[in-house]
This record gives C-alpha cells, structure tokens and sequence, in this order.
C-alpha cells in the first residue's frame, strides 16, 4: 500500500500547514500504489473521517453514542477534517471522487500528487 505515495507526500508536500500534510499523509499511506482492480484504483481513499481523524490524533466517540457531548465531539472533529481536507483540494493535493456524499456513504478521494 501507499508506498510510492507517502514517499512523494514527503518529497513534494512537505510545505503544508500540519492538519493538512497529516492527512495527506495518511490518505497515501492507505491508498494503493498500483492496482488492475477497476473497483479500487491506484490513489484512491476510502477509509473514512473517522480514520482520517485518528491521523490527527483525534478519537472519535463510539460509533452510536448519541449523547449531546459526543454529537458536539463529532462535529468537531468533522470540521476540523473538513477545513483540512478544503486546503487539499484548493492546493491540488486531492480532489473529489464522489460529488455528494449523502448521509452514510463515504466521501472517496483521489490523490492527485
């Protein structure tokens, strides 16, 4: 996995801001190098804010705590990725591979690097 990607994150990304270069970071190192699969292509992700979250050292609530506090949590957190993940697509580090992600599908992203 990724190792071709978290190589050229390091070589040629190495001047974004911390949230951002994390999560590109991690985005590379989840994300095939090669791949003859048409339903997983080289340079995509898939796995999810939640996993993109412990990259940031966040964690999440359990998956089902409906409380006030781990809602507000995770929105937070959600943010946070959200704001990260804009200055990916505005430097050209990822763009969208999903145009509206709808409630319980995961946002894909392809690496553009």
């Amino acid at each position: 996995m990724g190792n071709r990607l978290v190589r050229t994150v390091s070589d040629d990304w190495g001047h974004l801001p911390p949230g951002p270069y994390k999560l590109l970071t991690r985005m590379a190192a989840y994300s095939l190098d090669t791949s003859t699969d048409p339903a997983k292509p080289a340079g995509h992700y898939w796995m999810g804010w939640r996993h993109l979250a412990k990259g940031l050292g966040r964690m999440p609530p359990e998956e089902g705590d409906i409380s006030p506090e781990s809602i507000t949590r995770c929105n937070t957190i959600k943010s946070e990725i959200k704001r990260h993940t804009n200055t990916l697509v505005a430097v050209g580090a990822v763009k969208r591979a999903v145009d509206n992600p709808g409630k319980g599908t995961r946002q894909v992203w392809k690496l553009t690097l």
